[in-house]
This record gives structure tokens, sequence and C-alpha cells, in this order.
């Protein structure tokens, strides 16, 4: 299942109350809504409503039509909608910082050559000739190191990151 928007924006570390969270939610359905209609369903005043909407416009996850009420010459009626191309963009370079810091993490992972069966430390080669194969903890002898669960899991993450930013990059286009 996909994740909602308001998931995905979390995850990204944008901070949603409640309410705009269910703003969101709301223009997810639908390409664009009135703010009359919003605020009815968050059983809000207009102007409260307004005053979300305006922060979501703030951060650029939303954007707005303005034209003049047919009834009330001197009124505007707001439609808005989710800028899902700047959202797009947001996750995309999320994804991105993402994959570097996965990417990072295997390479810190991966320069581990050596490592102590009995106590589990872990050592670089250098570190392991240096001691000649001992653990300098426990003093038994140290093993080349497998591929560890974290270095599978890792390389798993980045395949289906790497795949994420790949089709992404490919919609937009």
């Amino acid at each position: 299942m996909a994740k909602s928007i308001a998931d995905l924006l979390r995850e990204m570390g944008i901070e949603l109350d409640p309410e705009t969270a269910k703003i969101i939610k709301l223009l997810e359905k639908k390409p664009t809504v009135p703010e009359d209609t919003i605020a009815a369903k968050l059983k809000l005043k207009i102007n409260a409503t307004r005053k979300l909407l305006y922060q979501l416009h703030t951060k650029g996850l939303v954007a707005y039509d303005k034209k003049r009420d047919p009834k009330k010459k001197w009124w505007y009626l707001y439609h808005w909608s989710l800028d899902r191309d700047r959202i797009k963009a947001l996750v995309l370079d999320y994804k991105r910082k993402l994959l570097a810091q996965k990417q990072a993490q295997l390479e810190a992972e991966k320069r581990f050559a050596f490592e102590c069966e009995t106590c589990q430390e872990k050592y670089e080669y250098e570190d392991a000739l240096e001691s000649e194969f001992n653990c300098q903890k426990c003093g038994n002898i140290l093993i080349e190191a497998k591929p560890t669960k974290i270095v599978l899991r890792l390389k798993r993450e980045i395949s289906f990151l790497e795949n994420e930013i790949s089709k992404t990059e490919r919609q937009a286009k």
C-alpha cells in the first residue's frame, strides 16, 4: 500500500499538526477544493482554515487559485490544491539524501575485514595486522569477516532507493 502524502512528509521531517494533515488528506482526494469546503469538513472557521492553508503554502506544499465571488463583488473565493510537482521534488531530494547516507553506512561497514568469533569485535585490515590477527579484547584469533546482516540489509535498501529514484525521475520526464 502506498503511503499517504502526509505520512511521506512526516517521514521527511516536515512537521504537520493534525489539522494540516487532515487538509492534505482532503486535497489528496480531489484536484482542487474550495476553502469553505475544507473549513466545513474540519469544522473550523474560514479564517482559521485559511491560516492553516497559508502555513502549508509557505512550506510550498499547496497552491491556490483566487477568483471573485459572483455574489459578493468584494469577496474572493480560494480553491486549493496540492503542489504535487513541488512535493515530488521534495521526496526525490529526500530519497537522494537517504541513499547517500545508506551508501556511506555501507562503506563504513565494509571496511571491517576481520572479526572475532568470540566477542564479535570487528577490525580493519591494518588493525588486525598490527595485532597479529589476535583480538585485542579477548585474545582469540581473528577470522575474515563475512557479509553481515547489516551489510546485506543496507545493500537491499540501497537497491530499493536507487529503483525508487530512477522510477521517479522517469515519471518526471
